[in-house]
């Protein structure tokens, strides 16, 4: 995936950007440290992607920069490797992170990019889960309609999966149920329609009481209190606020036992009972202390304040209101400073120190007027955050371009030091051939003097041959194994290649048209479907509509491409028509094709610019009334053929009898034009027959000439064979392309899909 130089780079620069931030948690700064070792050493791919969603998490509060960068990484290698479950999961995290920091157009189109897949891969509990986070997002603009129609469409979706027969799903979905209730019910309290959220938010409690999760069910007790206690029914939200107080404790949940503490002083003080709303308001403080809370030790110790306040106790307001200004400015809440300040300014205008009183009322209003300008101020940090990240990507891009020609030069070099040492080595064994050749000739004289001793130089010598023989015949045997081991991995590698695109074919074939449903649907018919590659760019497609008025669709297209790639488009498009046709019943013919386009455009992302693909493909779609025989017909880029049956016509009039209806000259996909596709509405007879078809016939080289077979042959070919029956003129058509392409000692393959389908009225 990924090799060490390039995340290591990303992992310090993240690093030097976390730590100039003098905001770092110690904490944190440790935690970080320690995933930053993990990265370091890691080799799986996995590991890596989820040690960098980890660090992600560590910086979202103190750097959210970094955060940024960390999900993106881990987002766009979970990309690379094709892991729909690390896909998901990172989706989900840049858009909860563009949520979080206010970044909704962000965060809606990181959503809708993940809605997008689970769409096309057919997975309804996770479209219905991008619905929430999409709804959520909404909700967080108060957008409420849009939010309530996405909660409403996933809460359909998870009660129909949440009976399912696989126990994961089903406990997946009935979480989901929680969620949508508690989001709808959100929904409604916002908009004051407050017994509409508390039975929403009752269906959750009974829901979440099947499955058992307490830290849930001790958020639906809460939940119900806050109506109760927006009601101004405060014994009912007393029993639901210690309802759930208790089934915080059960677990140990202390942030969650604070929270309820505070809000049962806060109803004690709605009621009166201010002895007990300081106990429930100290209790709470104390935990908050304990986990190291400040906000929340800052939010009780001004509610405190604000109790004193309304009972005049105005000394003890005053010490509350400093405690928790003090708490404010040390962790830089702006918000409970201002309370602070609030509480201050009233208490000692009751004291009539009016001194005091205008000391901080002006901070307040300083303070008020700052948090609006720090809003304000929001956008320009996030101009100046998108520039500085387009900045670090090109001078990332100009490292990889560094990174490159060094590897290139490094090449080069590696390329003159081999033929060096080549070089080198041959100039050696040049040397020694010398060297030897010498000494034989200077042996061979020493032997011509004593023979006894030539005949043992050359028993040496045949010795020495043989050992070198035995060498090289070593030499031999080992790079002949290693050839062979070679050739198996090649021919292991192409039958798992062959073995995967023969599966792709089992599986488009399956979204075919099954013969014996195309024998249910036409009574007399033929389908020459004959793909260049094992799998086809080109497919054909039929359905048969029930009702007061039976219609017949089929329909033939030719995708951009072939193979493989056609392959996707072809599946893409036979999956579209079932949506279109089969479930929203559109039946229309330019209409069915004005809707497949719009589904291709989205499902491509497809936005008209100059540099993207255009992928698409052409397609002729027919709609016969069975009982009528009326007509109607669409086509983008390919044409109809009509053939009208007349036995008394002459022989030159039934050459003559052809009808061809012409296509759009406009694909299935995004184009300079994209108006509204025509639609042909004609009536045809018994006998007649219509042929619908790809451009495959007539673009196929072969002949003497190599030349294209050509639509005019084409024409005149289903002129002549148009008076025989359907089964016969496919053998006919079959084995006219096989001679073109067969001419004599001629052979040319085949270029492009083909498919011609044929119908006899």
């Amino acid at each position: 995936m990924y090799n060490n130089i390039t995340y290591i780079f990303l992992i310090w620069s993240l690093f030097i950007s976390f730590f100039l931030n003098n905001k770092v948690n110690s904490q944190n700064i440790q935690l970080a440290d320690s995933i930053k070792n993990q990265l370091t050493i890691a080799k799986e791919d996995s590991t890596i992607i989820t040690l960098f969603i980890k660090l992600g998490d560590v910086f979202e509060v103190d750097n959210p920069d970094s955060a940024e960068h960390c999900y993106k990484f881990a987002l766009k290698a979970a990309i690379k490797n094709s892991n729909s479950k690390f896909i998901t999961i990172c989706y989900n995290k840049v858009g909860l992170f563009y949520s979080n920091n206010g970044n909704y157009k962000d965060a809606i189109k990181a959503y809708q990019t993940l809605l997008n897949v689970m769409i096309i891969q057919k997975n309804e509990p996770e479209v219905a889960y991008c619905y929430l986070n999409i709804g959520e997002v909404y909700m967080y603009q108060g957008n409420y309609l849009k939010a309530l129609d996405l909660y409403q469409k996933a809460l359909k979706i998870f009660e129909k999966y949440s009976k399912s027969n696989n126990l994961t799903v089903s406990l997946s979905c009935k979480k989901g149920m929680v969620r949508s209730y508690n989001d709808i019910g959100t929904i409604h309290a916002e908009n004051q329609a407050l017994p509409l959220s508390l039975e929403y938010f009752k269906k959750a409690l009974a829901t979440e009481e099947l499955i058992g999760d307490k830290r849930v069910i001790s958020g639906c007790y809460n939940n119900i209190g806050i109506i109760y206690y927006m009601q101004s029914d405060y014994p009912q939200a007393i029993e639901y606020y210690k309802k759930s107080l208790k089934t915080a404790e059960e677990i140990n949940d202390k942030p969650g036992m604070s929270e309820r503490y505070n809000n049962l002083g806060l109803v004690y003080a709605d009621k009166g009972n201010n002895n007990l709303a300081i106990n429930y308001y100290l209790k709470s403080f104390k935990i908050d202390e304990k986990l190291g809370d400040k906000k929340g030790m800052a939010i009780v110790l001004g509610n405190i304040s604000l109790l004193n306040n309304q009972i005049k106790n105005y000394k003890e307001a005053i010490k509350y209101a400093e405690r928790s200004l003090e708490i404010a400015k040390n962790i830089g809440s702006l918000d409970e400073q201002k309370c602070a300040y609030n509480y201050l300014s009233s208490a000692y205008d009751s004291l009539e120190n009016y001194k005091k009183t205008s000391q901080y009322l002006k901070l307040f209003k300083l303070l008020n007027d700052s948090i609006y300008n720090i809003e304000s101020g929001k956008q320009i940090k996030e101009m100046e955050a998108i520039y500085q990240t387009e900045k670090k990507q090109k001078e990332i891009e100009l490292l990889n371009k560094d990174k490159e020609l060094q590897n290139a030069k490094i090449s080069k070099q590696e390329t003159q030091k081999i033929g060096l040492i080549a070089g080198i080595i041959l100039m050696l064994v040049l040397s020694v051939v010398i060297f030897v050749s010498y000494n034989q000739k200077k042996k061979a004289n020493k032997l011509l003097v004593f023979q006894k001793h030539q005949i043992e130089e050359k028993n040496e010598e045949l010795n020495q041959q043989n050992e070198e023989i035995s060498s090289q015949r070593d030499e031999i045997e080992s790079q002949r194994d290693l050839l062979i081991e070679q050739k198996n991995k090649i021919e292991e590698i192409h039958s798992e290649l062959t073995s995967s695109i023969h599966y792709a074919k089992r599986i488009q074939n399956a979204l075919l048209p099954k013969p014996e449903i195309i024998d249910s649907i036409l009574s007399d018919y033929f389908i020459l479907y004959k793909p260049r590659d094992i799998v086809s760019g080109d497919f054909y497609w039929a359905t048969q509509t029930r009702g007061h008025a039976p219609l017949l669709i089929v329909a033939v297209a030719d995708c951009t491409g072939h193979g493989v790639p056609g392959a996707f488009m072809s599946m893409l498009g036979i999956s579209f028509l079932n949506e279109i046709v089969r479930k929203q019943e559109i039946t229309q013919a330019n209409h069915v094709l004005n809707e497949l386009r719009k589904e291709i455009v989205n499902a491509l992302q497809q936005k008209g610019q100059v540099d993207e693909q255009k992928d698409g493909m052409d397609i002729s779609l027919l709609v016969v009334n069975t009982e009528t025989n009326e007509c109607q017909w669409a086509g983008a880029n390919n044409p109809l053929y009509i053939i009208r049956s007349n036995s008394d016509l002459t022989t030159f009039e039934k050459l003559s009898n052809l009808e061809e209806l012409k296509g759009d000259k406009m694909p299935i996909a995004i184009y300079l034009v994209m108006n509204e596709f025509t639609n042909h509405n004609f009536k045809v007879a018994k006998g007649d027959c219509l042929y619908l078809f790809s451009d495959g016939f007539s673009d196929q080289y072969g002949g003497s000439n190599k030349r294209k077979y050509l639509s005019g042959n084409f024409k005149k070919l289903l002129q002549n064979v148009s008076n025989k029956s359907m089964e016969e003129q496919k053998t006919i058509l079959n084995e006219t392309i096989d001679s073109w392409m067969n001419c004599g000692r001629k052979t040319y393959e085949q270029t492009d899909d083909i498919t011609v389908l044929g119908i006899k009225i």
